[in-house]
């Protein structure tokens, strides 16, 4: 029988998720996969119309022999755009890539976003867009558009990294993106937990976003000298008008709680899905099903359940996703 390992935090904020399958706002589909263009290994998407109608591309530079993982979507409804981000394979490591397939279904060029370190990959990238629309002096609209990046950094530096791309007029201002080792912005004395963990418990950060339209949103991830678990606030309600600082955020730290170390080391991800409020994370283990989920956002408190199988274990998830909040 599988062990099932359930980690539900509550927090405020809406789960929104970057996929490798979305939709535009005129219902067409878009999916990426790992195919194979000339033996070689490469990223093709498929767009499906509303009429059915199937188009195949080959993203752009991905049909080298270095190998693509990870890639990701998402749709900007505002720019009519496509985001696409993949890691890619080198020698001694892995780079992070971010693209975009315009409108007009014609690709941008490859932009590495990652920095490249000896023997250091990264894993598990999420994408995800919120903009903030405000009025300036003079009583015209000013628009600022950023886009999130998260992923987990293994080798140099290890932990979790985000970076932010302002999107200026419809325009990705790549060049103007920040980039904040997050583990680097925390200092946390004491050790909450002892022992080995999985690594499908910490390589997987997230980003809660409360609402689209507000530019704020709140951020998950692992802290491994502690063993602890970590939620940051960003918050870009600063001047909008100062255009080379508006995609600076004031950061904000929600009270550290410990991982569930005495969980088996050799967990493997199940699957990560959520609510307006809630975030459910499972993995599986062993050979029975358990699971543990943390019921307030700012002290959160552990507890072990059972269930006879997978489909009992999703029920009581289920159940506690669309419940009440504590």
């Amino acid at each position: 029988m599988k062990k099932l390992i359930f980690l539900l935090i509550l927090i405020s904020g809406l789960y929104l998720f970057s996929s490798e399958k979305v939709m535009d706002s005129s219902g067409n589909i878009f999916s990426i996969f790992k195919g194979t263009i000339n033996e070689n290994p490469a990223l093709q998407i498929t767009v499906l119309s509303v009429g059915d109608l199937k188009i195949l591309l080959n993203v752009p530079t991905t049909e080298d022999s270095a190998k693509e993982e990870f890639p990701n979507l998402y749709y900007s409804s505002s720019s009519r755009n496509l985001f696409i981000i993949y890691t890619k394979e080198r020698e001694d490591g892995s780079d992070l890539y971010f693209q975009i397939l315009k409108s007009d279904l014609t690709f941008s060029e490859p932009y590495k976003i990652s920095e490249s370190f000896s023997n250091t990959f990264c894993l598990n990238p999420k994408i995800y867009q919120t903009y903030k629309l405000s009025k300036n002096p003079d009583g015209t609209n000013s628009l600022l558009q950023l886009i999130h990046i998260i992923w987990w950094q293994k080798g140099t530096k290890e932990g979790a990294v985000y970076l932010n791309i302002p999107v200026v007029f419809n325009t990705v201002d790549i060049e103007a993106k920040t980039l904040i080792y997050l583990n680097d912005l925390i200092s946390l004395d004491q050790n909450f937990a002892e022992g080995e963990i999985s690594p499908y418990l910490y390589e997987y950060p997230e980003i809660i976003i409360p609402k689209v339209s507000e530019n704020k949103l709140s951020i998950f991830f692992a802290d491994l000298s502690s063993l602890s678990y970590v939620i940051l606030d960003f918050n870009y309600d600063g001047d909008d008008t100062l255009r080379d600082r508006a995609h600076f955020p004031d950061i904000g730290m929600r009270l550290p709680y410990p991982m569930p170390v005495s969980f088996s080391v050799d967990t493997t991800p199940y699957f990560l899905f959520g609510s307006e409020e809630k975030i459910a994370f499972i993995v599986q283990s062993g050979d029975s099903f358990s699971f543990s989920y943390f019921c307030s956002s700012w002290s959160p408190i552990t507890k072990i359940a059972y269930a006879k199988d997978i489909n009992e274990a999703k029920e009581f998830v289920k159940g506690i996703i669309e419940g009440p909040s504590f």
